[in-house]
């Protein structure tokens, strides 16, 4: 199957991402309008299900359509007429007892980004905030630290090329040289490889929507290893590319056994992992 995306779809999948892998439709910016979410669900870069929000998200998704009223008025002589099912409407506000649509970018919507991290995004659109903090955040953690470097330099010589090798997983330093992971390879008795099988070998019904295993889940079924032992593991999947380890974005969604299983990095504590596709 051929993977279609605007640069506006690859912007909104960005901005998913920064969501923590999955956010409702009406919490996403830029906006994902029913053709663009069509697409991209027939090419399997999505998916979509409904689902009830939380208190916190039902109050930031009303606050967001309450802006979004008034930045049509401010714009527009007279009020602007809500669309037929928004949630701003009494019908959009009926849907509420039955579930808002909610987005989960999938595993071969990761690989499609990681293919091209530097791919065309819109420029019309205005960047989410929160995609901003989520680039930020990335750069400035221990596994991005000689990303960032890499960048920086690439940037001022406008070396388009050397910007995606700066972006590319492998060109960075083995994460064990961050200050706080002085983990050395002879002590770990836990291979990596092993435990990467492990979580391959894990069955459908303790992964999320969407195929994201939970460090909870994982670190159970490789309970005879140390926690020194895991981590060490565990960042050198994500050095060698074989897995991407992502935060909870929504703090509603961290249960006692998510935090005693993250796994802490200088950028903070990362709880979900996906296993990257090998296309050979």
């Amino acid at each position: 199957m051929s993977l279609q995306a605007t640069p506006l779809n690859r912007l909104q999948l960005w901005s998913l991402l920064a969501h923590g892998g999955s956010c409702f439709s009406a919490l996403l910016r830029p906006e994902m309008g029913k053709s663009d979410r069509d697409s991209l669900l027939a090419s399997g870069l999505i998916e979509a299900w409904k689902d009830q929000p939380t208190a916190d998200e039902r109050k930031r998704i009303r606050s967001l359509s309450g802006k979004a009223q008034e930045s049509a008025k401010a714009s527009a002589k007279a009020p602007a007429k809500a669309p037929s099912g928004s949630d701003s409407s009494p019908k959009g506000a009926k849907a509420h007892s039955q579930g808002l649509l909610k987005l989960r970018i999938t595993r071969s919507g990761l690989d499609f980004l990681r293919g091209d991290p530097l791919g065309p995004i819109s420029r019309r659109a205005k960047i989410p905030a929160r995609l901003v903090e989520f680039l930020l955040e990335a750069l400035a953690s221990a596994e991005g630290e000689m990303a960032l470097s890499r960048l920086m330099g690439a940037g001022l010589s406008g070396d388009r090329e050397a910007l995606r090798t700066g972006l590319s997983p492998a060109a960075g330093p083995p994460l064990e040289s961050a200050p706080e992971n002085q983990l050395s390879q002879n002590k770990l008795s836990l291979d990596p490889g092993e435990l990467l099988r492990r979580a391959k070998a894990i069955g459908s019904e303790f992964l999320m929507p969407g195929g994201g295993l939970r460090l909870s889940e994982l670190r159970k079924i490789a309970r005879e290893f140390s926690r020194e032992e895991g981590d060490g593991a565990l960042l050198e999947l994500q050095r060698r590319g074989d897995v991407v380890i992502y935060p909870f974005d929504d703090p509603s969604l961290v249960t006692k056994e998510d935090r005693e299983a993250a796994l802490r990095t200088s950028g903070g504590f990362r709880h979900y992992l996906f296993v990257v596709a090998r296309v050979a």
